[in-house]
């Protein structure tokens, strides 16, 4: 029998910080202009195009409204629908748009995924949208939107110990979790399962300023 498995990822990359997952309740906030321009100034069509985007619940980013640490933002990316062969999620997007490298990541999936569900920590360089787009198998996009209050994260510093954290570069760390969150010893065939990815990274964005050798 096939198993499938929910993803909650910690990806490593540009402003991306890798702690375990927490999912913090968006609130609600309204758009202005002025606060899509980066989007709507050219980061959307550089990725999609003249594509059509829907928001509705097909897809559900949640975020905090101000975040306690811009270095390690919770944010987690919930589907409105089951992974079926018929119809799935083959892709997120994930967007910080005023971040240097908006782009955060890109996350696939499958049938055998059995949800498409994300959470993560990443870095917010200065007030911005987050946005979450999700592509489904019929090549529709849906997009959920947060305004999230932080700044700094991108310079923020990454370790105490550059050598320690270079050392430890590419190890991997797999944990299955059960639905109270704590470590499961089995996995159960046929039901989506919440897996952590713990990826070792030293996370320099190039932006960190070394406080010893300046």
């Amino acid at each position: 029998m096939r198993r499938q498995a929910r993803r909650v990822v910690d990806v490593s990359g540009f402003c991306i910080a890798l702690m375990a997952s927490v999912v913090y309740a968006g609130v609600g906030h309204a758009t202005t202009v002025e606060e899509d321009m980066v989007w709507t100034g050219g980061l959307r069509d550089a990725y999609f195009a003249d594509r059509d985007i829907q928001s509705d619940d097909l897809i559900t980013l949640e975020a905090p409204t101000r975040a306690d640490n811009a270095a390690i933002v919770p944010i987690s990316v919930k589907a409105g629908m089951s992974q079926t062969e018929e119809r799935y999620i083959r892709t997120i997007y994930l967007f910080v748009d005023k971040n240097p490298g908006p782009l955060v990541g890109k996350f696939h999936f499958t049938p055998a995924s059995g949800r498409a569900d994300l959470g993560l920590r990443l870095r917010v360089d200065a007030y911005s949208p987050v946005r979450a787009i999700a592509e489904t198998n019929d090549g529709g996009l849906h997009m959920s939107r947060r305004f999230v209050k932080a700044s700094g994260g991108c310079s923020a510093p990454a370790s105490s110990d550059a050598d320690a954290a270079l050392e430890q570069l590419g190890k991997m760390k797999l944990l299955v979790r059960d639905e109270g969150g704590e470590e499961a010893s089995e996995v159960e065939q046929a039901r989506p399962t919440l897996a952590q990815l713990m990826i070792r990274h030293p996370n320099r964005s190039g932006l960190q300023m070394d406080q010893v050798s300046r």
